[in-house]
């Protein structure tokens, strides 16, 4: 479709602004992912100007779409009701429309509905501000202690949730110093029955069981208050060595009787006869039982039905005492097992659902198993990191952190320095190219990561051009005149300057310039003075250029003139010269 006639400075401003929160591209707004087009239209309505009901830029609820259609519309000017920027229906768009150009049902780019995640998802600079809750106190209630307070955090669907933190669960009551039951009391009835005596003993004559007591939040070791077996006293009646007699093997009249045994409880006493000096066998009476819950005194302590409770626990098979959950008792009332099992604590969830709550939950002796990490990724360029939204001490946090950055000093394509920018620190450095009159000068420059020289040499002419008294290279081959032979004239004076001083006489006469040496011959029918086409054998070329000695009739000497020689340039200009002279 069409872009709208929307003034070109309003479309810069809106298209640079969505894209900047990276919730809009400014590519064609007919396009699926490259606009933030939608059912709304951003910018326009049914017949507005730039505006309307809703506001110059946003409308009831949007941040760029409108509820009233595309910019246009049908037969009104840019605007509409639904605000010229802004809509009623989302985060990028609006509610109405079909096709805008800026706005939709949803939003595009990345921007949604904002989550409790620590993110800002919705894109406009704040953080998970749609939870005014976040942080503030709550009561955690359930199987928590009354009056306890936790506070509101992120759960792992993006809403709040009541945060128990630290807050104590109502437990049966444990010797540990801590009001576990949240009765008031702490460690009330954590003391247990013990005993130290001989098997059998307990119960029997003066012996009775004692108690580990509940001292500060740590069950004692030592027994109190029991009593256990003795040495037997004689005639005083009493059975310290709890082995159901009295004053057994003490000294007596042959027939004499006593009572013996005890009448607490159950028991009764019996009758013992003196027998040869000895005090026989307590005969006739009841002994003491092991206490069972029937509402009678058993063991014949002077007790009824103590420790008779019997451990109970009606959650799945495994789970007791394990995690959180723990047995109970099934209490002796009355003569009788109560079917309640008072205290246990059973599963707090089903198996397989031991999420991030903290604690093992379902009791199967691991904690937050079943929590499933989500992947994430964190930072800019180099710093790009990969993690995952992980279940730590109850919470759902993720754990991605980006790498440090370095300076990004470098030209490689990457943002070494994590800032959104690539390459930003490359100093450009100067530079030449070419050579002769194609010579430049540029500087580096960092392009897509890699290092490229902006130099770029002037085009060479298409042919050398000679320079008399001048050295240029003008097609740029790095040869200075390379097609310019001598003129005659210009070699005679440089010969007769550099060269006739020495050699004025004989037959290497210089002194009348060059041309009485064309065609004389140095070495018969191997080498002249100067032959006419073939530098090689002519010596006086041989002689400037210092390869006397390759000539093919040899030579000897120093490379003339001595003290200064030709150019490399001069040199060429003579080989040039008598190339061209006729055979």
């Amino acid at each position: 479709m069409q872009r709208p006639l929307i003034h070109a400075q309003l479309w810069t401003m809106l298209t640079l602004s969505l894209s900047l929160n990276g919730c809009f591209s400014a590519e064609d707004p007919s396009s699926d992912a490259g606009s933030a087009a939608g059912a709304g239209g951003a910018v326009g309505g049914a017949g507005g100007e730039i505006g309307g009901a809703g506001g110059d830029a946003g409308g009831a609820g949007g941040d760029a779409g409108g509820a009233g259609g595309e910019a246009g519309g049908a037969g009104g000017e840019p605007g509409g009701a639904g605000g010229a920027v802004g809509g009623a229906g989302g985060d990028v768009g609006g509610a109405g429309g079909e096709g805008g150009v800026i706005g939709g049902a949803g939003g595009a780019g990345g921007c949604g509905a904002e989550l409790c995640n620590g993110l800002d998802d919705d894109c406009d600079g704040s953080t998970d501000e749609d939870f005014p809750t976040l942080g503030q106190a709550c009561d955690p209630g359930g199987a928590y202690c009354p009056g306890s307070v936790g506070a509101y955090a992120c759960d792992a669907d993006g809403g709040v949730q009541c945060d128990p933190g630290d807050a104590q669960r109502a437990r049966a009551e444990r010797c540990d110093g801590v009001d576990n039951d949240c009765d008031g009391n702490t460690d009330e009835g954590t003391e247990r029955v013990c005993y130290t005596g001989r098997p059998g003993t307990e119960g029997q004559g003066t012996c009775h069981a004692g108690a580990q007591r509940c001292v500060d939040g740590v069950l004692q070791v030592a027994c109190s208050d029991e009593i256990i077996p003795i040495e037997e006293q004689c005639g005083d009646q009493t059975d310290e060595d709890c082995d159901g007699q009295i004053d057994e093997n003490c000294d007596c009249q042959p027939g004499e009787t006593q009572q013996c045994g005890s009448d607490v409880g159950v028991c009764s006493f019996g009758e013992q006869t003196c027998d040869g000096g000895l005090w026989g066998p307590c005969l006739g009476g009841v002994g003491p039982q092991a206490e069972i819950c029937d509402g009678e005194d058993d063991d014949c302590d002077g007790a009824t039905d103590e420790d008779t409770d019997v451990a109970c626990y009606t959650g799945p098979a495994g789970t007791a005492d394990v995690g959180v959950c723990r047995s109970g008792s099934q209490r002796c009332v009355n003569g009788e097992i109560s079917p309640v099992c008072e205290g246990e604590i059973q599963p707090e969830v089903a198996s397989g659902q031991d999420l991030c709550g903290g604690g093992d939950q379902d009791c199967d002796g691991t904690t937050d198993e079943d929590h499933v990490p989500t992947p994430t990724s964190c930072g800019f360029g180099a710093c790009v990191a990969q993690g995952a939204r992980v279940c730590r001490n109850g919470f759902v946090v993720d754990n991605c952190e980006p790498g440090d950055p370095a300076n990004d000093d470098l030209c490689d394509g990457v943002d070494n320095d994590c800032d959104g920018n690539l390459d930003e620190d490359h100093v450009p450095t100067p530079t030449n190219c070419g050579v002769g009159q194609c010579a430049a000068s540029g500087a580096t420059a960092c392009v897509n990561g890699v290092i490229t020289d902006t130099c770029t040499p002037e085009p060479p002419a298409p042919a050398e051009i000679c320079h008399e008294g001048q050295e240029f290279d003008d097609d740029c081959d790095g040869v200075v005149d390379e097609d310019c032979p001598f003129q005659l004239d210009d070699l005679d004076t440089l010969v007769l300057r550099a060269c006739a001083g020495c050699h004025r006489n004989g037959t290497f006469n210089l002194s009348n310039g060059v041309t009485p040496l064309i065609g004389v011959p140095y070495i018969a029918g191997l080498t002249d003075y100067i032959q006419p086409g073939n530098p090689g054998n002519s010596y006086l070329y041989r002689k400037i250029e210092g390869t006397q000695a390759q000539s093919p009739g040899g030579g000897g000497g120093n490379q003339m003139p001595p003290n200064s020689p030709w150019s490399a340039y001069q040199i060429e200009r003579l080989r040039l010269w008598i190339l061209q002279l006729p055979q």
